[in-house]
């Protein structure tokens, strides 16, 4: 209780120096304590370390408030403020010279919460949002300049490189009495170690005195040049970079945008790696740098992330048992969504069971529910707008007999991002064909059973072949002539003309029945430059088909054939196309 007391007693205190009336809005203020007197430590070996740090008194503060603000009450009986200053274009309430370095001054801000730090916040990551329109041509330029004849330009791509793949920070000439912080611009040759074939070993002060010691892979060219800039130095001692200094980086990086600083490079980097780990979902998925796989196991609410995959013994009723239990968590999961993806092995174990509880749940909100299953069962196509069916033994078609088992997996995972990402994209990326979701929705709502094709080729006939892979692959399983409603979507890099699109859209229609819905769209995206996607989604198949699809997968070419009046089966064609990485699915499951 005495802590307690002491506790409030304090708060009650520091009440008047916590917040502070800006434009008529009370704000939090930051950190407006000021440090001890007492010998300096310093971070490293700072050469100031020991040196006796003086009381800051008031009569070393200067402030800033409103005219007319009543000047704040002096702590100190008999002293008075340095000096009261009414600047209304600055975001400081104080300031005063550091006492150990003069030069510099401390400051009070307002607190990270406050309205005007948001702006700054907001300022400074709508600056790294801009550089994701630049930074494809930036990396291919100094990736162009790592073998150039200009020595000055040279180094000035390498030092970029640095600065984007390992975050360093530019770097200033230190005075003698600042701490010896080391930057990209900065560097000596004694901070860099060569490790063949292509490893640099980095070791020196960063900010604060902080040791960074890094051994990074980088590119052969890289490496190279790093190895020519050291032998071109007489010392440990001379600069890595002697063609370069701070300022003329600093400039180049303006001529590549407007406002490109190394800060704006790491704060774009460091909000995609926050991306990609955000993207990771509730189900397996590749994290990333590493083959370790996370799961997700239904247990009674709350739900938990465990490392193991403990299952269900193969009983289903657990699984729907656990999701029954953990209802309220996974609606909270799907709260707002437009969309809802829900992939699972139907193995006869967790997925089989816990599928058809989350779809209900999914369904009975009013979301769009999209089913994605390795074997098609009747419960959960009952719970589901659609049901994707993708049978093991045709994703034995798409494997090499040669492919490693862990190879293997990851395949079959990226059929199903590959799938789920070919819908979710036309609606959520702003493309060169846009697709209403309401359109979206018009052919997937209540479809039943649908089926899942999958194109990709970087041949110079891309756009043909990708076409004709994903309407007739084996994943498809049958041909769109008897599909009623057809989505599709076409993605490729910057590269991809309108003619290819246009390709595609001939190779898929010239297939589908001509009264089909047929909904498609086209995205730009910058990792598939000389590759074209084709994902195409068909619902609609008659009741027979969808019945056998259900009990006997193989047959329902057979079912499809009749149907058609004795069309021909959709024959398998050769892949051109390159091995996709495993992306992190961005699902609810």
């Amino acid at each position: 209780m005495e802590k307690k007391a002491l506790k409030e007693e304090k708060l009650k205190q520091e009440e008047k120096y916590m917040w502070a009336i800006v434009d008529g809005v009370k704000e939090k203020v930051g950190n407006f304590r000021v440090e001890p007197p007492g010998l300096f430590r310093g971070r490293g070996e700072h050469p100031k370390m020991g040196k006796l740090k003086k009381r800051i008194r008031p009569s070393d503060i200067t402030i800033n408030i409103g005219k007319g603000a009543p000047i704040p009450e002096c702590p100190i009986p008999g002293e008075r403020w340095k000096e009261v200053k009414h600047e209304n274009t600055v975001t400081w309430l104080a300031f005063w010279n550091d006492p150990i370095n003069p030069k510099e001054f401390k400051y009070v801000f307002l607190a990270a919460s406050s309205t005007l730090k948001g702006q700054s916040d907001k300022e400074k990551y709508e600056k790294a949002r801009l550089l994701k329109d630049y930074i494809h041509n930036i990396r291919a330029n100094y990736t162009k300049d790592f073998t150039s004849k200009d020595a000055t330009k040279r180094q000035i791509a390498v030092a970029t490189y640095l600065i984007d793949k390992l975050a360093l920070r530019a770097g200033n000439e230190k005075d003698d009495d600042e701490a010896d912080t080391v930057g990209c611009c900065t560097l000596k040759v004694e901070n860099v170690v060569l490790i063949p074939p292509n490893k640099l070993q980095f070791d020196f002060l960063g900010k604060d005195s902080i040791r960074y010691f890094n051994t990074v892979e980088v590119e052969l060219p890289v490496y190279k040049a790093i190895g020519d800039f050291r032998t071109a130095r007489k010392s440990d001692g001379d600069d890595l970079f002697d063609l370069l200094d701070t300022s003329k980086l600093n400039a180049h990086l303006k001529e590549l945008m407007p406002g490109l600083t190394a800060k704006v490079f790491r704060t774009y980097n460091a909000s995609i790696t926050l991306d990609d780990i955000m993207s990771i979902t509730v189900a397996s998925t590749i994290l990333p740098h590493t083959h370790e796989r996370a799961f997700l196991e239904f247990l009674p609410a709350p739900m938990h992330f465990v490392k193991v995959d403990l299952g269900t013994g193969g009983n289903p009723l657990l699984g729907e048992q656990a999701a029954e239990e953990s209802k309220e968590v996974i609606a909270n999961a799907l709260k707002d969504s437009d969309l809802v993806f829900i992939t699972a092995g139907m193995g006869g174990g967790t997925g089989s069971g816990a599928a058809p509880v989350v779809a209900q749940i999914s369904k009975e909100a009013g979301y769009l529910t999209v089913g994605v299953a390795l074997e098609a069962i009747e419960k959960l196509q009952k719970s589901v707008d659609t049901l994707i069916v993708i049978p093991n033994d045709r994703l034995l078609d798409v494997v090499d007999e040669h492919t490693p088992l862990q190879d293997a997996f990851l395949l079959a995972d990226d059929v199903l991002r590959q799938g789920v990402q070919g819908i979710s994209d036309i609606i959520t990326i702003p493309g060169l064909v846009n697709v209403d979701f309401a359109d979206v929705k018009a052919v997937m709502k209540n479809s039943g059973t649908a089926m899942l094709g999958v194109g990709v080729s970087s041949s110079k006939n891309r756009a043909q072949e990708a076409a004709e892979q994903a309407t007739l692959a084996p994943l498809i399983g049958s041909s769109i002539e008897s599909a009623t409603g057809v989505v599709y979507n076409i993605t490729g890099g910057k590269d991809i003309t309108l003619q290819e699109v246009n390709r595609v859209s001939q190779v898929v229609t010239s297939l589908a029945d001509p009264s089909a819905n047929i909904i498609f769209g086209a995205v730009v995206d910058d990792r598939y430059t000389g590759e074209i996607h084709v994902t195409i989604i068909a619902t609609g198949f008659s009741q027979s088909f969808q019945k056998t699809l259900l009990t006997n997968p193989k047959a329902a070419k057979i079912v499809d054939a009749r149907e058609n009046k004795g069309g021909a089966l959709p024959l398998n064609t050769v892949t051109n196309s390159s091995p996709v990485p495993s992306m992190p699915r961005k699902l609810f499951f």
